[in-house]
């Protein structure tokens, strides 16, 4: 069985820096607890690493956060994700003085930044994002005056009152789909001005999926399942591909042999917060068959 990597593959460079930031922080204060705040990134097998580097995970609603009693300020360290969090969060953490090392992506941070300036000008952003996503939830809690468009079916366009508001994307999504919601947003407002959200790792992983030769016989994308990259790749993946099988799995454990019967050239890609190496023990497994 032929099988190909379909590049980039692995951490894109946000998720990198954050799975580093965290270990790094536990390995320099291996005394205290390092607890990250949520997923720090969206996959079961990096957070695993996480775990066996020391470094602790917390559920918790924000709405909890005040409750974090057992938290002692000066026995632990809290790492923010890396898909971004509301200013709300540093300041229950800097009201109860507990030490925090923010992990945020720069490429989100960047659109944090964007939206801060848009919004100090009385302007009106229309987000396109997913409800309850982390990254999406940190954006609207910038302004009043960031309004989530997830559905053009649900949104309610009477909200905005500016002439011209911007438009901006979570990182994660098609940037297909993004610009067919931008057309759409503009039959409604002529004037409505777009500014680019889909992150270039993300980008990258969604070209290369659309430019890879006919000839494989099935693709498998890698990936987190609540990760929402991961799960672009696979949508894309399916409208590339109709006439050929595509999955998508969270690593090894997931592939079933019957379904890898009598196919010859595999293509595999990862989204960007996927280890590499699942993504090696998922071709070793490929090639042994």
């Amino acid at each position: 069985m032929r099988v190909q990597i379909i590049k980039p593959c692995g951490f894109c460079v946000g998720v990198d820096e954050a799975i580093k930031l965290a270990l790094n922080t536990k390995k320099n204060n291996p005394t205290k607890r390092v607890v990250v705040l949520g997923m720090l990134v969206h996959n079961n097998d990096a957070l695993k690493t996480l775990n066996e580097g020391g470094v602790e995970t917390l559920y918790i609603k924000e709405k909890s956060l005040e409750e974090l009693a057992y938290l002692a300020p000066k026995e632990a360290i809290i790492v923010l994700s890396a898909h971004g969090h509301s200013q709300k969060i540093e300041d229950i953490l800097n009201k109860r003085g507990i030490s925090y090392i923010d992990a945020t992506c720069p490429f989100v941070k960047k659109a944090q930044r964007e939206i801060k300036e848009i919004v100090a000008k009385n302007k009106q952003i229309i987000y396109i994002g997913k409800k309850n996503h982390p990254e999406a939830n940190a954006q609207l809690s910038i302004s009043n005056n960031v309004f989530l468009y997830e559905d053009r079916k649900t949104f309610d366009f009477n909200q905005i009152e500016d002439e011209s508001p911007y438009v901006i994307a979570q990182t994660t999504l098609l940037a297909d789909d993004v610009e067919k919601e931008f057309e759409y947003i503009k039959t409604n407002i002529p004037n409505a001005k777009f500014i680019k959200g889909v992150c270039n790792a993300s980008q990258a992983r969604q070209d290369a999926i659309n430019k890879l030769n006919d000839d494989i016989d099935a693709l498998i994308i890698v990936g987190g399942k609540n990760s929402n990259n991961s799960k672009s790749l696979y949508i894309a993946a399916l409208s590339k591909y109709k006439n050929k099988k595509v999955f998508f799995i969270e690593n090894e454990d997931e592939l079933n042999k019957k379904d890898l019967l009598g196919l010859s050239n595999i293509a595999v890609a990862s989204g960007t917060s996927t280890p590499d190496f699942v993504v090696k023990r998922i071709v070793e497994y490929l090639t042994s068959i």
